[in-house]
Formats: structure tokens, C-alpha cells, sequence
């Protein structure tokens, strides 16, 4: 909350912990800040949502707006060191 500017807006869009912060609300008030949330399981809930956002992500790769940054290739028998 303290990166955002005065009449910002803050999103949070899913947690790799399964929960969120707490947010005090005064902190929200004091400087006119609003927040938004949300996680993807919210916006695939068909199989169709599914395969219409993957094949936007697809797209996106071989129209090239979208670019795949490779750190790292392991053989498949050193798949345990992959984090």
C-alpha cells in the first residue's frame, strides 16, 4: 500500500499462499486508495473459459506480442532439480 500513489488503485490478483493480506481499511481511506481482487480460478469456470484463454495465450506467442524467456533446460531424468 505504500507504493501506491494518492487515488491509486491497487490490484490483487491471486496469492500464492491461498490467502490474502489483511488490508486496513483506514490506510485505504487516508489516502483515497482503492483495491481490486480477484484469482483465475474465478474466470475459467468452463472448459470452454479454459481453451478460449489458452489459445489467447498461444496466439499471443506466435503473433509475438507475447515472448517466452527460457532460463533453464533439464533432462527429463533431473526433473526434481526444475523449480
Amino acid at each position: 500500500m505504500e507504493a501506491a500513489a494518492i487515488h491509486g488503485h491497487v490490484v490483487n490478483f491471486g496469492s500464492t499462499s491461498g490467502s490474502a493480506d489483511t488490508i486496513m481499511t483506514d490506510v485505504l481511506r487516508t489516502r483515497s486508495i482503492t483495491v481490486s481482487g480477484g484469482s483465475l480460478i474465478n474466470f475459467i469456470t468452463t472448459r470452454k473459459d479454459l481453451l478460449r484463454r489458452a489459445n489467447d495465450v498461444l496466439n499471443a506467442i506466435l503473433e509475438g506480442w507475447l515472448k517466452l524467456r527460457i532460463d533453464h533446460v533439464l533432462p527429463l531424468a533431473e526433473a526434481e532439480k526444475a523449480h
